[in-house]
């Protein structure tokens, strides 16, 4: 962030651009983000709408140095808020693959920028695009040993605890609502076959599940039409719901939303070979689906 800030200032400065901005792809989102700009202000954008997606697409740079508004409308864009007279932007790769954009611009002038021009700028996105490697490469390390940790825990437990279940249990929950960025994470264990009870829960402030529903937890009936985790148990297979205001809900369910605010949420069966012993749960307080990589995380707990 600091690094974007200060790029963007010294090129405003150096291109004595009266617009200049930083754009990042947000792909799994499909948003255009502006970390840095000057001149207008710049919201979110929809990815394939404007220039700095055209130049991410094409992954080459734009010069646009007269008739601005005509040209921007053969590209397909449309031009929102002050209206420039010359236009640079430069893609930003990471990796190989064009992530953002830099873009300065003379709402003064037309025929400012040169090819000296493309070529600077682009040499500083090039640089924009290692520091953004080099900082998602450590970010992505930085994640592996927290799951390595995390793992290697959890397996310290089960071996201080051969005959009690209840404190890998309780050590699951602590450690997935943190890895998983999660609100609620819960374990429920199947009893005889037919009914289903919370054994461990945790929210993301230390407090209980359980003590938060309206009522006690007991033991509940094994219904797929009723309840998410007995999907869970009844199909053997994860149940994901990214989204619990696009769906209607059971009953049930809905008095969790009511009551905990659960938007999200997904459901790991525990198996020894065709029997399901119980389920693994992660919920979260705002709609949003899990990811490959967070899906993987939680079934290495729900294995262990």
């Amino acid at each position: 962030d600091a690094l974007i800030e200060l790029v963007g200032e010294q090129v405003r400065t150096v291109f004595k651009a009266d617009i200049a901005y930083v754009a990042l792809l947000d792909r799994v989102a499909g948003i255009i983000n502006f970390p840095y700009q000057y001149g207008e202000e710049s919201r979110p954008l929809e990815y394939g709408k404007g220039l700095t997606s055209r130049i991410i697409e094409s992954g080459k740079p734009l010069v646009i140095n007269q008739d601005t508004f005509r040209k921007t409308e053969e590209l397909g864009a449309r031009i929102r808020g002050k209206r420039a007279k010359s236009y640079l932007g430069v893609p930003i790769f990471v990796d190989g693959e064009a992530q953002g954009v830099i873009s300065v611009q003379s709402t003064q002038r037309e025929g400012v920028y040169k090819d000296a021009d493309e070529r600077l700028l682009s040499t500083i996105a090039a640089n924009v695009g290692v520091a953004l490697g080099n900082a998602r490469l450590f970010n992505e390390t930085q994640a592996s040993l927290q799951q390595q940790t995390a793992s290697a825990d959890i397996l310290r437990v089960i071996s201080e605890s051969p005959t009690d279940v209840q404190p890998v249990f309780d050590a699951i929950v602590r450690t997935g609502v943190k890895l998983l960025a999660c609100r609620h994470a819960l374990v429920f264990r199947v009893e005889d076959g037919s009914h289903f009870r919370i054994v461990a829960d945790i929210t993301g402030d230390g407090a209980s599940f359980v003590a938060r529903l309206p009522a006690p937890a007991t033991l509940r009936p094994v219904d797929p039409a009723e309840t998410f985790p007995s999907r869970a148990i009844v199909e053997r297979k994860t149940v994901h719901i990214p989204d619990w205001n696009a769906i209607t809900l059971p009953s049930v369910e809905q008095s969790v939303f009511d009551n905990l605010g659960i938007r999200s949420a997904i459901y790991l069966p525990m198996l020894r070979g065709s029997e399901c012993l119980g389920v693994l749960a992660f919920a979260r307080d705002r709609a949003e689906a899990f990811s490959d990589k967070q899906i993987a995380l939680a079934e290495s707990f729900r294995d262990q």
